[in-house]
């Protein structure tokens, strides 16, 4: 007899525990926790991830939220069309305009050489063109002398 209320002792703990653990506000809440401890035993840096508890508290930062997520397969294609563009524009560069792109501030300190090509191979011209035109206000256009 004892055994049968060990046995429905468990298993409604059991219930309690796998209802708490599919609940969203528990788990944010644990994780406030967690990163609270981090910061105060691990480094300061773990405070920044409480700034995230805006979007609990804002319903338009919500809105933000569920606008990125419901479409991120359409953002994703996007940006894949937009890689798909760089990359014609790289192959078009690589062939037909290798010596403009050119960087003069590589190997800037050593003596006898100044500048090197970032278009050397297809690889290297398309990585290029990512790193120097995503990070420029203006593309590529911006980085290129005119």
């Amino acid at each position: 007899m004892n055994f049968i209320y060990t046995a429905l002792d468990f298993e409604y703990k059991w219930i309690s525990l796998s209802f708490l653990m599919q609940n969203g506000t528990f788990i944010f809440n644990l994780m406030y926790l967690a990163f609270s401890l981090q910061g105060l035993f691990q480094s300061p840096i773990f405070y920044s991830f409480h700034l995230l508890d805006m979007i609990n508290r804002f319903p338009q930062l919500q809105n933000v939220i569920k606008s990125v997520t419901k479409n991120g397969f359409q953002l994703m294609m996007t940006a894949m069309l937009g890689l798909i563009f760089i990359y014609i524009y790289s192959t078009i560069g690589f062939i037909f305009l290798f010596d403009t792109f050119y960087n003069d501030d590589i190997h800037a300190g050593l003596l006898n050489s100044k500048g090197d090509s970032i278009c050397m191979s297809m690889l290297h011209c398309y990585l290029s063109e990512i790193n120097y035109g995503l990070r420029g206000g203006g593309g590529i256009g911006d980085f290129l002398p005119t």
